[in-house]
């Protein structure tokens, strides 16, 4: 007995982790590591423990045999092994709907299990034999390092292999690597967009991949794509350590803001401020819903069919799609916050997403707001943008005048005041040449549409594209080189634009940055708590000073 708690100390030496990339000065700063050896006998948890974390549960329930969708619920409702175990059938049956699948649950947990009471007392002496008594040497204690605990790392760690071969490199990507792809040509654009698409997915699988993981990415990325394999070595070596290193950048940059990177959803619990700009995405929206669970498949299948059939006639009727698009918002957030997809690819799926009305019911689903166009409308022109004009005209800044001295004293131009006042964001807050451009771009009204949306070289990132006439302006609002959709004036297009980033969990470009939190952080009033630079709080105080004066 003696030997063999020994060994199981020694395996469990083993499964500690080799910090490779640990700082200069010794210390490491995160977990991407190489895979240690995983006894044989130790790959699978038999039961659930009060031990185990949420991510845990979910892979113990998928390995029974139940689907990830309905696994990953008892993540997202933070359920860890401590409160599986003190499930009730009622409880069970809010999370999983179909009885089939409440039934096999039902049975992993002890306490619910339907077991005739004497069922113990019933069997034959001579099948079931009493196990020898425990001597006091020999502790037998299941939290000791040697046992449970070392189970738990096992069976988690020989899991990521198996995370990582069930992932498929994507069929689309952005079309400036579309283009590359096609040509058999990258350039470094695109391939670190690629290698950030190939990371997202190894976070999708575990919150801090391994040097194992990225081979395994690298490999199966040359064996789709032979030609960008390397000259020399292995062929996916150069591929391997861009994902390494874009992992190190992105946990050092998340444990410098304070952000914890348990999974690729940008999603956290915070009981009052429930939106918040959180690490590499825009927005992390943790929002309930009238919603409470997700559709089952074949009930998602029928309300998508509907609503492709309804956005198939001449007038589609926002009275009939809106429902549909609220009955499917759980999955739909599912699919745009865990799956690392295009626009267009979601689009396609939802196409209601491309009505102004849809937009505007989503906004107000994720941010818990019916009334959110409404009043980012008055924010913008009634509020905002004659202190932002007075601002402009105050200012020293020849730039700024010369933006302002066009208007006419009277201020009656409405749509003329909008568009100064987005210059002038864009000039005081924007950062390198022609940051107005990832915002909103002008043409002429003979131009064609989707020759000039393809033609822009800016990269893929929702804007308003206006053709403007000699009596006439339409407003179109444009993504990934396409139009999105269409908007009837210049306010409703600069709401929609800004929904987009919320509505698809986009990045802000950098260009425009501090000018789309400035909406978020006024006109929206959703403030994002990140470190604000000098610029953007002198110029934001002015703004709301000028704002107090009127």
């Amino acid at each position: 007995m003696a030997e063999s708690i020994a060994s199981q100390e020694i395996d469990w030496r083993d499964y500690h982790h080799t910090d490779e990339y640990a700082s200069d000065d010794g210390a490491s700063d995160f977990d991407i590591t190489k895979e240690t050896r995983v006894s044989t006998d130790e790959t699978q948890v038999d039961e659930i423990t009060d031990l185990m974390t949420e991510d845990d549960v979910a892979q113990f329930l998928r390995e029974k045999g139940i689907p990830s969708n309905y696994c990953d619920k008892f993540r997202e409702n933070f359920i860890d092994g401590k409160e599986f175990l003190s499930l009730t059938k009622d409880e069970v049956k809010a999370l999983v709907p179909p009885i089939g699948l409440v039934k096999k649950i039902i049975r992993l947990i002890p306490s619910l299990k339907c077991q005739p009471q004497d069922q113990a007392s019933a069997a034959p002496e001579s099948v079931t034999k009493p196990s020898p008594p425990t001597s006091m040497s020999s502790n037998s204690n299941p939290s000791t390092p040697g046992s449970t605990s070392g189970t738990l790392r096992s069976a988690c760690r020989s899991t990521r292999s198996e995370d990582v071969a069930s992932l498929s490199i994507p069929d689309i990507w952005r079309p400036e690597v579309m283009q590359c792809l096609k040509n058999k040509y990258l350039t470094d654009s695109a391939r670190n967009e690629m290698v950030r698409c190939l990371v997202n997915l190894l976070f999708s699988v575990s919150h801090k991949p391994t040097r194992l993981q990225c081979d395994e990415m690298a490999r199966k990325l040359i064996l789709k794509y032979p030609f960008v394999k390397d000259e020399l070595g292995n062929g996916y070596q150069s591929w391997s350590d861009k994902m390494v290193e874009r992992i190190r950048n992105v946990i050092k940059r998340d444990r410098k803001k304070g952000v914890q990177t348990e999974s690729v959803t940008p999603t956290v619990k915070r009981p009052k401020k429930q939106t918040v700009l959180l690490g590499r995405y825009p927005v992390a929206v943790s929002v309930e819903n009238s919603v409470e669970i997700a559709e089952d498949s074949e009930s998602l299948e029928q309300h998508i069919k509907a609503m492709k059939d309804e956005m198939s006639k001449q007038r589609p009727r926002d009275s009939l799609l809106a429902p549909l698009m609220k009955s499917t918002y759980r999955n739909r957030r599912n699919f745009i916050l865990y799956e690392t997809v295009a626009v267009t690819t979601i689009a396609e799926k939802y196409p209601a997403l491309s009505r102004p009305a849809m937009i505007e019911q989503e906004m107000g689903l994720i941010l818990n707001n019916a009334g959110l166009k409404a009043h980012f409308m008055h924010q913008w022109t009634v509020a905002y943008v004659p202190a932002i004009v007075e601002y402009a005209r105050n200012s020293k800044k020849k730039c700024l005048c010369a933006l302002v001295n066009e208007l006419p004293c009277d201020e009656e131009d409405d749509l003329l005041m909008q568009l100064t006042a987005l210059k002038v964001l864009a000039v005081i807050l924007g950062k390198g040449n022609q940051p107005l451009c990832y915002i909103y771009q002008e043409h002429g009204v003979s131009e064609n549409i989707e020759r000039a949306c393809s033609k822009t070289p800016i990269r893929n990132q929702p804007r308003i594209a206006a053709f403007v006439g000699d009596s006439l302006t339409e407003y179109f609002v444009v993504c990934e080189q396409k139009v999105f959709c269409k908007a009837p004036n210049f306010k409703l297009a600069l709401f929609i634009t800004f929904s987009c980033y919320f509505c698809f969990n986009l990045e802000y470009p950098e260009a425009a940055k501090w000018v789309f939190l400035f909406f978020q952080d006024f006109i929206l009033e959703q403030p994002d708590h990140t470190k604000k630079c000098a610029t953007y709080l002198s110029v934001t105080s002015d703004i709301k000073h000028k704002l107090l004066l009127r």
